[in-house]
């Protein structure tokens, strides 16, 4: 190693020690941004990741923000400049409306770097640690975009080998891939002599076996084993496979079988489970054979049509159906949807083939009583819950929804910031046994109110006004009820105090602290010792231990 990466190394590690963190001095001390004035001004420090440190930098030439990623020190020493910069090159031709496009390249104070779009909005990571859980359309529209931009370039021969949620931004109401071909460029630039100092290219949570047991030759595969953790995290709240350490983590690739999500979320049907297992199958040759082939089962699941079998001359040679596969038929219902409100005066008659959007907004707790909050907060999520098994029917995440709680904001507003056709609103008052529950379906186009009612029942009767609240919105749109769309009370429970326990659980785990975590596991445990037969309070204690536990990152502080 060169004296001067070694120090900078020597000093990385001791940051790591005293805090855990990189800090940016250890980057801002030499000679590496003052080289770069003249083309970029550093405004802040973002984050780091496994290869990299990103900073929010100003492009002075083009008077842009950009995100600047400054690659780990260590592995500059290993992979060498002028190779990292000529293997990037190929990543800098990617073209595709959900890969995050590689800006420029280089080499300043003896660190390696290279720059892309700052996007204004999240990562899939952020979504995840706020959500923790979510809805499988959402998760599924995601992972398809994604398999979309995995299948643009592996036809080009890039491998991206680093597919986590941390790598993939969410910007209105997207998904966009970034690093392309960084992981793939340090690895081939590496050579041997990666492996030779210990140091790994990928996330261990989402390595493939073959790229966890260090193989040389990796393929798209890889990428779709990737892809599959990440689908399944974004379901069930985790990654498939956790231990302590990264070691731990892969082992469990090759001793276990592969988990099921349906043991931690009930609710996601058999079909969404087995081909996330096929993703995830250890041996190559029993995945999907592309990501393709991944993307058409997900777009087949959403829309309640087979998926037909990919041709050998489909994706992996143009590099141009992703686009078709993915993008175009949300075009395609985008237009359709923008016909039916503009040609048909925005009415709610659109062909009941066009999926519809809408979004459940906070039910408003009235009555004064605070201590009912957890009430209006649960009967929101199950309506949502309810209405996301509705074929055809896509709702807003919860996240999204509950931004506006608190807020007078009409329906026309939510609709343009949700990308919704519909919005169901309504509040609800509980006093001892009763509950009065009223709700109104708005046309987000228009703000005219399209359906309304209001239910007078026994607070036992919960599940009951829920699925008749689900069938009226169902009917006014006018779609047709599945056997998906099995009655909210199925996996129920007869108790209503054990309800409560399960929703106040609940409400406490949605506040995403450390209290409020332990609090909703004793909360989940009161409501099984009232019905040890309530299957969501079982899912509710798993998903709590789950988001409880802690996780060591293996990096640079695992070999100071």
């Amino acid at each position: 190693m060169q004296p001067r990466l070694r120090e900078y190394h020597t000093r990385i590690c001791s940051a790591y020690a005293r805090s855990g963190t990189v800090s940016a001095m250890a980057l801002e001390a030499d000679n590496f941004w003052p080289q770069l004035r003249d083309r970029y001004e550093c405004i802040r420090e973002l984050g780091q990741g496994g290869m990299a440190t990103v900073y929010l930098a100003r492009d002075v030439r083009h008077r842009r923000q950009v995100a600047l990623k400054v690659l780990r020190p260590e592995l500059a020493a290993v992979v060498g400049a002028a190779r990292f910069l000529r293997e990037i090159e190929t990543a800098a031709n990617l073209q595709h409306p959900h890969i995050l496009p590689l800006f420029d390249s280089g080499e300043a104070g003896g660190l390696l770097f290279y720059v892309m779009p700052y996007v204004e909005g999240e990562s899939l990571r952020d979504r995840i640690d706020r959500e923790k859980q979510l809805a499988t359309d959402a998760a599924l529209e995601i992972a398809a975009e994604v398999a979309g931009a995995l299948e643009a370039a592996h036809a080009k021969g890039i491998v991206h080998r680093d597919i986590k949620p941390e790598n993939i931004m969410l910007s209105g109401g997207h998904a966009m891939v970034a690093d392309f071909g960084i992981a793939t460029a340090v690895d081939v630039a590496g050579e041997s002599r990666l492996t030779g100092t210990g140091l790994a290219v990928g996330t261990p949570a989402y390595m493939s076996p073959e790229q966890g047991s260090g193989e040389r030759t990796v393929d798209r595969r890889s990428d779709v084993y990737a892809l599959g953790c990440v689908l399944y995290e974004m379901l069930a709240g985790e990654p498939p496979f956790t231990g302590p350490t990264a070691q731990a983590i892969i082992a469990k690739r090759f001793s276990g079988d592969v988990p099921s999500v349906r043991r931690t979320r009930p609710s996601v049907s058999e079909t969404v489970d087995r081909l996330i297992s096929k993703a995830l199958a250890p041996v190559p040759a029993d995945r999907w054979p592309s990501a393709e082939a991944f993307a058409r089962a997900i777009v087949a699941e959403r829309s309640g049509v087979p998926a037909r079998a990919p041709r050998a001359t489909g994706l992996v040679r143009s590099g141009r159906r992703p686009i078709l596969l993915v993008s175009v038929l949300s075009v395609i219902a985008a237009l359709g949807i923008w016909a039916a409100f503009h040609f048909l005066g925005g009415r709610q008659t659109v062909s009941p083939g066009i999926a519809r959007t809408i979004a459940v907004l906070p039910l408003v707790n009235v009555g004064g009583d605070s201590t009912q909050e957890f009430f209006a907060d649960g009967m929101t999520d199950e309506l949502t819950g309810a209405l996301g098994k509705i074929p055809g029917l896509r709702v807003a995440a919860r996240s999204s929804a509950f931004a506006f709680k608190g807020k007078s904001a009409d329906a026309r507003e939510v609709g343009a910031r949700l990308h919704v056709a519909s919005v169901l609103e309504g509040s609800v008052r509980r006093a001892g046994s009763r509950m009065r529950v009223s709700a109104q379906l708005v046309n987000a186009a228009d703000g005219l109110v399209v359906w309304s009612d209001t239910y007078e029942r026994a607070v036992a009767n919960t599940f009951e006004v829920q699925d008749d609240i689900a069938k009226s919105v169902a009917s006014a749109l006018r779609l047709t009820l599945g056997a998906a769309a099995r009655p909210a009370s199925s996996d129920g429970t007869l108790s209503v105090k054990a309800h409560d326990l399960y929703l106040k659980g609940r409400f406490e785990f949605n506040s995403g602290s450390e209290a409020g975590l332990q609090k909703s596991l004793q909360l989940y445990q009161q409501a099984l010792s009232v019905d040890s037969t309530y299957a969501p309070a079982w899912a509710g204690i798993e998903a709590t231990r789950r988001n409880r536990a802690d996780f060591i990152v293996d990096g640079v502080a695992g070999r100071c």
